[in-house]
Parts: C-alpha cells; sequence; structure tokens
C-alpha cells in the first residue's frame, strides 16, 4: 500500500559539466594601432641605420678633405720659409750706408739726409730771397721749350720791383758723401712776359770769385743743363736775375724755374 509518507525514490543523474570560459579577443582598433607601431619602428630604425651610414662617409670625406688641405698648408709654409730665407740672403748682401748727420746751416735740413742721386725737394732749402713782387718759390713741374721736367721748383719773376737788378735764390746744404750736382735751368713756356732775358748761376755759400754755372736764357730757349764737380763745397746758391725784358708791364711775369736738380 502506498505510504504518502514514503518518500520517492532517488533516481541518479550525471553530474552536469561546465564549459571552459573562451579567451576574450582583443578589438580590432587595437590590433591595427600595434600593427602600425611595429611597422613605424622598423622604419625609425631602418632610416637611423642608413643615415648612420651616410654620416659615416661625410666623415671620411670631410677628414680627406681636412688633410688634402693641411698638406696644401704645409706646402705653402714651406714655400714661404723658402722666400724668407732668399730675402734675408739678400738683405744682409746689400750693403748699408751711413745713415749719420750733420746738421744744417741756419737751422737747415740735416746734411746727408738725401740718398745719393735724389732729387732735391724745395723743402730741404736753408735759406731764400723770394722773386720780385713777393713771390715765393714753389715745387712744380716745368714746361721749358716744348719739353716738361716733373720734378723742379719755380718763381714767377717780375721785371719792375723794389730790387735792381730783380733777383732771387735759394740756398742748398751739399750732403756729405755728394762729389757732382747736375740740373736744369730755364723760363717755363707758360711765362705771360715772353720777352724776358734771365742770368741763371749756381754759387758756393759764401760766394767765390767764379760761378759753378751760369747762363743767360731768354724766353722760348730750351733748359740749359749742368754738371758741376763740388770738390769742398759745403753749400750752394741757385740764383735768377733779370737780364732784361720789353714787355709794357712791368708786372707781367716770367716762370723761373731750376728742374731735376740733385746731388750724386
Amino acid at each position: 500500500m502506498f505510504d504518502p509518507n514514503t518518500p520517492p525514490p532517488q533516481t541518479s543523474q550525471p553530474p552536469l559539466q561546465t564549459a571552459p570560459p573562451k579567451p576574450r579577443r582583443k578589438p580590432l582598433r587595437w590590433r591595427l594601432f600595434a600593427d602600425v607601431i611595429a611597422f613605424a619602428t622598423a622604419i625609425l630604425s631602418l632610416t637611423l641605420a642608413i643615415f648612420a651610414g651616410t654620416s659615416r662617409d661625410e666623415a671620411r670625406d670631410e677628414a680627406a678633405s681636412l688633410a688634402d688641405q693641411i698638406a696644401a698648408l704645409d706646402s705653402e709654409i714651406a714655400s714661404l720659409s723658402d722666400e724668407r730665407d732668399r730675402l734675408q740672403d739678400d738683405l744682409a748682401a746689400t750693403p748699408t750706408t751711413d745713415s749719420t748727420t750733420d746738421a744744417g746751416t741756419d737751422g737747415g735740413p740735416a746734411v746727408g739726409s738725401e740718398g745719393e742721386g735724389a732729387y732735391v725737394a724745395l723743402d730741404e732749402a736753408v735759406s731764400e730771397e723770394y722773386c720780385e713782387n713777393y713771390q715765393s718759390w714753389v715745387p712744380s713741374t716745368l714746361q721749358i721749350d716744348g719739353e716738361e721736367y716733373f720734378e723742379g721748383f719755380q718763381c714767377d719773376m717780375e721785371r719792375g720791383g723794389n730790387s735792381t737788378p730783380p733777383m732771387a735764390y735759394l740756398d742748398f746744404v751739399v750732403p756729405n758723401d755728394a762729389v757732382r750736382l747736375t740740373g736744369l735751368a730755364g723760363i717755363d713756356d707758360r711765362s705771360t712776359d715772353d720777352t724776358m732775358v734771365v742770368k741763371f748761376s749756381v754759387l758756393t755759400v759764401p760766394e767765390s770769385e767764379e760761378p759753378l754755372f751760369t747762363a743767360t736764357l731768354a724766353y722760348g730757349d730750351g733748359a740749359e743743363a749742368f754738371d758741376i764737380p763740388l770738390g769742398e763745397t759745403g753749400r750752394v746758391r741757385f740764383q735768377v736775375e733779370v737780364a732784361s725784358s720789353d714787355h709794357p708791364d712791368p708786372h707781367e711775369p716770367a716762370i723761373i724755374g731750376w728742374a731735376d736738380v740733385r746731388f750724386e
């Protein structure tokens, strides 16, 4: 008979089996990002490798260029050294001159200040007498009978004036080693008085009985050259004196000059 208090019979069932969890897949965008990063890293590594190789090549080229420049400088230094030695040898073989000087008279420049053969400069004059009407001597280029002389000094000489006859002069001290005095005398072609005749003289100071040089020249005459042995002469005077003039205006000048004067 069925007893309601009797529990129902137990039936055996197999245990439930739980499936293993499936792995989560990364989102697609993260995988793409990772691929891009990897690709960029590879490109950067390749670029750095290429750049490193290029830098090494450039460094080698620059080192080679510097080596060539150093070699060229060494060659130039050697050449300059040879040139220096040659110039020193030439200097040692050049004779030297005595630079000792004596003071000129009347406060003038020192005797021997000019080298042998140099043209005499106007500022070496130790005494001066102006031409008529207070016309001073000036350095100039002279033009005498169509010829130009670039180393000269002149003054404008007028017939009318205070002295009779009109005259002027310049004094120079003779350098210690000078044995000759050379130069030219004449009347410049650009003179306004084209009738004047002038007496040119080179005298000793103090004046001796005979002049060292004398010439009487008219406008249009060629330059008169002189070559004077000096002997014991210590000072010379270049003197000009009006011999005659037929110009109607006594104050129209003739340009009187000495050119290419030098002590030798």
